[in-house]
Parts: structure tokens; sequence; C-alpha cells
């Protein structure tokens, strides 16, 4: 009973501070973005900024750099997660999205919410098997509280680590963390994305195969990405032994990239080209463009996470085909937003929930078999490589 009690107190301490921590976090991201794409020669920094992060996770952040494999490496050798990530992360993220990177925001998320459970739970004299148990809390609440969603935060929980892994007690700390984050910064100020809900009310034959075609294309998208970022990393290993010169390549690399699109409209998070992709103002190009801006910036180095720009990426492609086949916009921005994040997350199940926190359940059919083929297209292939589901 003692040891519910610890279990309870850690949650209940680590949820509030990481509320606290990512809704600042979130404010300054905004600011950060915002201050980007007002003054876009920024980009020109981010080969120094890179190099400048490397060498503060190498003083300061010691594994700390590995980022979400930590987390998952730290459960399975049942280690503590080192609580100096939840600065760091963040830190390191605002700076790449100051300075033009493609990356996105729900590593911050996961690494914060994981490693201050996990180092809170060991401050309270907690055991090694409650330590794991919060660590997976804790990325539940981080989830949750980055993008409003407190039931895709749970399921994540569970497809991030491995439904074979999962410490099931871990649920019930799940949830309780994954709806108080959220409510701590709904009070903070903090507002997510709202959508307008999605009306499916044609599940003719024809339909069901056009958005079977969108699952396949947002599953080649995001197989394309995952191969991208996997292939950028092993080249600029092979070809830059110092790691100091690698990044600094890799921004210049993301730069020119820019340079020769002549716009930085692929850069950060993405936001606006999901607002156009529910309009039907994107195009496949804009899709690629994403893919290949957010894959160097990835395999490059650069820190904060996938997931928002994979919305992006599979909310452009899925607004677009659907156009071109007579479809509404909204419709395929909705399937596309989810399917490739699934496919490349591996993470079926999340998507479709995530489908319905944010569209509703009228189109759950659809979230099911977009990000169903997404996951089979992708096969053992995601984001988390060393993720078993």
């Amino acid at each position: 009973m003692i040891k519910v009690g610890k279990r309870l107190a850690t949650t209940l301490i680590a949820t509030g501070i990481t509320a606290l921590i990512l809704s600042a976090f979130l404010s300054l991201l905004t600011i950060a973005e915002n201050i980007f794409f007002t003054y876009p020669l920024l980009l020109l920094g981010l080969p120094l900024a890179g190099v400048a992060l490397l060498a503060l996770y190498n003083q300061f952040g010691r594994n700390a750099g590995l980022g979400n494999l930590l987390l998952l490496s730290s459960y399975r050798a049942h280690d503590q997660v080192p609580m100096r990530m939840s600065v760091l992360a963040p830190l390191a993220t605002i700076v790449s999205h100051f300075f033009g990177a493609s990356v996105g925001r729900e590593g911050i998320g996961l690494q914060v919410g994981g490693s201050l459970f996990s180092g809170i739970a060991g401050k309270l004299g907690l055991d090694e098997e409650s330590r794991r148990i919060l660590l997976l809390s804790g990325v539940s609440a981080g989830f949750s509280i980055i993008f409003g969603t407190p039931l895709t935060g749970i399921v994540f929980g569970f497809e991030f680590i491995g439904w074979r892994e999962y410490k099931w007690q871990s649920a019930v700390y799940s949830v309780i963390a994954a709806f108080l984050g959220v409510w701590v910064t709904q009070l903070l100020g903090i507002t997510h994305a709202h959508f307008q809900p999605l009306i499916a009310d044609d599940f003719s034959l024809a339909t069901i195969f056009k958005i079977m075609l969108i699952g396949v294309a947002v599953g080649v998208g995001a197989r394309l990405f995952i191969l991208l970022v996997r292939a950028c990393k092993r080249g600029y290993k092979q070809l830059f032994q110092n790691p100091y010169i690698r990044i600094a390549v890799a921004g210049s690399v993301v730069a020119l990239v820019a340079l020769l699109l002549q716009t930085v409209r692929y850069q950060g998070l993405g936001l606006d080209l999901i607002s156009d992709a529910f309009i039907g103002q994107t195009s496949l190009f804009d899709g690629i463009a994403k893919i290949v801006t957010t894959g160097l910036s990835i395999g490059g180095g650069f820190y904060g996470g996938e997931v928002t720009p994979l919305f992006a990426m599979g909310a452009s492609l899925g607004s677009a085909i659907a156009v071109f086949f007579g479809l509404s916009p909204l419709l395929g921005a909705s399937i596309g937003y989810v399917g490739l994040f699934s496919g490349a997350a591996r993470a079926p199940l999340t998507g479709i929930v995530l489908g319905f926190e944010l569209f509703g359940w009228q189109g759950l059919l659809f979230y099911a078999i977009v990000c169903g083929l997404a996951v089979l297209i992708t096969g053992k292939r995601h984001i988390y490589t060393d993720l078993s589901i």
C-alpha cells in the first residue's frame, strides 16, 4: 500500500512539473518559430547552431543525446533516465527551430515526461520496477500534453514500448497523468490545434478504394522518410568522422535545400502546411518537400522529434490525392494526417485513436484502413529504431 501511495504521489508531482516545463516549452517554441519565419536568413546560422548544441550535449548531456532511444534502452536495461534530459531536450529543440531545422516537438514531451517520472520515482526511494512503470506513464503524459490528446497519449505508451514489454500496472498512472497533464496545461493557457469534425457519410466501394489508395500513398511516404533518415545518418557518419563537422555539413545541406526551393515553407513544424491541407491548398510536391527537409534535419542530427512534421507530410499528401480523386480535402487531410504518422511510428492504434480525438468518430473506419495499410507498407521499419510491437 505504501508503494502504491508513493507511485501515486510521484505521478501527481511529476505530472505537475512536466506540465509546467512543457507549457513553457510550447510557448517559447511558438516564439522561436515566429522569429524564424520573420527573419528566414537565420537559416544560415543552422550549421553553427548544430555545432553549439552538440558541444552542449557532449559537455553536460552525456547519453541524454540519444533522446527517445535512451528511454527505450533505460526501460529495457532497468536503468534510471537522467533528469538533465528534461532541461537539455527542450533547449536544444527551441534552438533548432529558431534556426530553421525541420523537426518536431513530441520527442521533448516523451523525454521530459519520461526523465522526470523516472527521476522523481528514484528520489522518493521507489524500486526499479516502480521506476519502469512510471517511466511509461511519463511517456504517455508527455505525448498527451504536447498534442492535447490524453487518450492517444495513453495508447501511444503501449505501442512505444511494445505490447509484449508493457507493464500493465502503469495503465492506471498513465490515465491519471495524461488527463491531469492536459488539464494543467489548459489552466496555464496553452491551446492545441482544433479541427473541423470529419463527416463521413459515403461508404461506397468506390470511396473505400480511393481511401485505400491514399493509405498506400502515405505508407510509401512514411517508408521513404524512414529510409531517408537512416541513409542520412549512415552517409554522414561514413563521410565525416568528426561529429562537429558532420552536423555542420548537415545544417548546411538543409539551408542549401531551402535556397534551391526558394522558400522556407518546409522548415519548422509545418503547421501552415497542415492548415493549407485542410482547405485543399497543398500539392504532392509539398508533402515530398516536407519529407526531404525533415529527413535531412533529423538524419543530420538536429533535435526535436518527427511527429508534427509527419502530420504535415501526411495531411499534404492525403489532401492532394483526395482532391485528385474528387474527395473532400478535409477527408484526405484527416486520414493522411493520422496515416503517415502511424506508418512511420508503427503505431496503428495510436493513429486510430488520434483520428477519433481530433476529427471525430465518424471516420473510424477510414482511419483504420489508412493506418493499417500504412503500417503494412512500412513493415518493421519505423522512426523509433529500437521499437518492437
